[in-house]
């Protein structure tokens, strides 16, 4: 053997699997990979699921006036534009329900409405 750069080390070992052997160590290889894509795809649905949220409520402040533009933020007032006399702190529940109800309110707004309570009860 030759003395000097590297004679000495021995090679690294790598683990090769068995042709037709360990189909278990293959199969639980394989299951954490699945966890890992499992885990990132439930993340991102989630994340989907957060924005359609967001994007569900804003359909409701179309429906609702500031009382007083100078307030702005969770103290900020709003009005119904259609009974003029229902007024509401950014809640967007108390405000959906209330178009259900109002009777000044056209039925497209209302089945809008319908439709929106379903989608939440059906992600309860």
């Amino acid at each position: 053997m030759m003395e000097g750069d590297g004679a000495d080390k021995q090679p690294e070992a790598v683990a090769v699997p068995a042709p037709g052997g360990d189909t278990a160590a293959a199969a639980a290889a394989a299951a954490v990979t699945s966890d890992a894509d499992a885990d990132a795809a439930a993340a991102k649905k989630k994340h989907v699921k957060y924005i359609e949220r967001k994007d569900s409520a804003s359909w409701v402040y179309s429906h609702w006036e500031p009382c007083s533009p100078e307030e702005d933020g969770a103290k900020r007032k709003y009005r119904c534009k259609y009974c003029l006399n229902v007024v509401y702190r950014h809640n967007v529940t108390r405000m959906r329900n209330h178009l259900l109800q109002c009777c000044l309110v056209t039925e497209e707004v209302k089945a809008k409405a319908r439709e929106c309570c379903d989608q939440i009860s059906e992600r309860k």
